[in-house]
């Protein structure tokens, strides 16, 4: 087992507002954000992806967004992987979390399968394929039923835990990345490899060949 990423921070609300509909201009997640980045001790422009909670849903992806650009801002790259694993319900948080963990080591951002056109009226920038970038600093979001947000800061890791421009945080550690692809096709299969392996699996819009 070796570290693959750092935890820098982490963030949690509950707003309550609604059983299953989040609050409608995001101040609960947008309030797990700010307090994951403050323990992070990171200022927003740090923050170089979100892996959004985005379950495709107006009024969920809405609140959000407009979260995101309060804390963060307009430009911030913004991506849902859902499109690519589903929704996995109470696993989900740990996954996307692997995912934006693997975009920092292998240094790509995610796309967002699925996604045709972004709403005109959408505040943040969602990035609808792949990007190679070199992210250091990401926001992974999760959130749940009842108001229960959850944000983690996670960070490039460095050689030997060594801190880099203020960057300090906690090993994180992933055993594997089988349950990242669909029926069970590996890594390769995301990458585009085994195309055609799933009936109606693409690929190709969440992580670059």
């Amino acid at each position: 087992v070796r570290s693959r990423a750092r935890l820098l921070g982490a963030g949690t609300s509950a707003d309550a507002w609604n059983a299953t509909a989040p609050h409608p201009d995001g101040h609960g997640a947008a309030l797990a954000m700010q307090r994951a980045l403050r323990d992070a001790g990171l200022e927003p422009g740090r923050v170089d992806h979100v892996n959004a909670h985005g379950t495709g849903t107006p009024l969920g992806d809405k609140a959000e967004a407009l979260a995101i650009a309060r804390v963060l801002g307009a430009q911030t790259p913004v991506s849902s992987v859902k499109g690519a694993i589903g929704h996995c319900i109470a696993a989900a948080g740990a996954l996307e979390a692997a995912v934006s963990v693997a975009s920092l080591e292998r240094g790509f951002l995610p796309g967002t399968l699925g996604l045709e056109d972004a709403d005109e009226a959408c505040p943040v920038r969602v990035l609808k394929h792949p990007e190679q970038e070199s992210p250091q600093v990401v926001i992974s979001n999760s959130f749940g039923f009842g108001g229960q947000n959850c944000s983690l800061v996670l960070g490039l890791l460095v050689a030997e835990f060594v801190a880099v421009d203020g960057l300090v945080g906690r090993p994180v550690f992933i055993g594997g990345v089988g349950l990242l692809c669909p029926a069970g096709i590996g890594p390769d299969g995301a990458r585009g490899v085994g195309y055609g392996a799933v009936p109606g699996f693409r690929a190709r819009n969440f992580v670059p060949d």
